[in-house]
């Protein structure tokens, strides 16, 4: 390997190379903090509004199976509020690292937001996934996210979860979900695999407010979520830029003197 020879930018310009693309890492960085926060944000209000009921201090409450609720509130099924929409079997003898086709998202990439493979494989049942979308995977582990990533389309041992009103915000679906979820994992853990099935979600109780009072939240944190999804956006195609320029700089198919940086 000590015989091996390759051209390489001068120290100067390296250093350059390297200043440029931390630039941009500290830019994704730094779009990840503010996203954390737009979605602290976003449950701190939920919990306001549908655990500790703090907007509705002032009316009367009634007894529920849990606890007391404001009146006109009641119990009911995840599915009043709530459909449910389960991902396809796809063969992986169709997949491609290509970009041919569509995404396909897996449960490894709901943490990523970037999917590794494509497939050209259209299913009857095939449910597109768009940035936005709640998703959350069956095995393992069952917490719920806002897919930010590109569009794609969802594998099975995945669930996407739709406001049945078109006008209720993807963060109230988010956030009334998320401890269901959390309840089932939580008595689930210790199996060798944990699994989430229909059944499971069949069993989902929740307190249901009134409509109206559910789309005012909706219109409340909505800012937030299309910031949230802005900014998810502007990462990727950061995200993009730099894994295009290392190569291309380090190569010197570009010359950093010429980037407008």
């Amino acid at each position: 390997m000590r015989n091996y020879s390759f051209a390489a930018p001068s120290i100067n310009e390296q250093k350059r190379i390297a200043e440029l693309l931390s630039s941009l890492d500290d830019k994704i960085e730094l779009n990840r903090r503010i996203n954390d926060n737009l979605e602290q944000q976003a449950q701190a209000l939920f919990k306001s509004w549908f655990v500790d009921f703090e907007p509705f201090r002032g009316e009367k409450f009634v007894k529920s199976e849990f606890g007391m609720i404001p009146k006109g509130w009641y119990i009911g099924s995840i599915y009043e509020q709530i459909d449910v929409v389960y991902g396809a079997p796809y063969s992986s003898s169709l997949f491609n690292e290509s970009n041919n086709g569509l995404p396909l998202i897996r449960i490894r990439d709901l943490k990523t937001y970037s999917p590794q493979v494509y497939t050209t494989e259209i299913l009857p049942n095939t449910e597109y996934i768009a940035t936005g979308d709640v998703v959350a995977g069956m095995d393992a582990e069952f917490i719920p996210t806002i897919w930010l990533g590109e569009t794609g389309i969802l594998n099975q041992r995945c669930c996407k979860f739709i406001a049945r009103d078109a006008m209720v915000s993807n963060y109230y679906v988010l956030h009334l979900i998320k401890p269901e979820l959390e309840f089932v994992q939580s008595y689930k853990t210790g199996t060798t695999v944990s699994h989430l099935g229909k059944c499971d979600i069949d069993k989902f109780r929740i307190i249901v407010p009134p409509n109206n009072i559910v789309i005012k939240f909706s219109k409340l944190v909505n800012a937030l979520f299309r910031e949230k999804v802005r900014i998810a956006s502007e990462s990727r195609n950061l995200t993009t830029l730099r894994n295009s320029l290392l190569p291309k700089l380090m190569s010197g198919e570009l010359n950093i003197n010429n980037l407008n940086c």
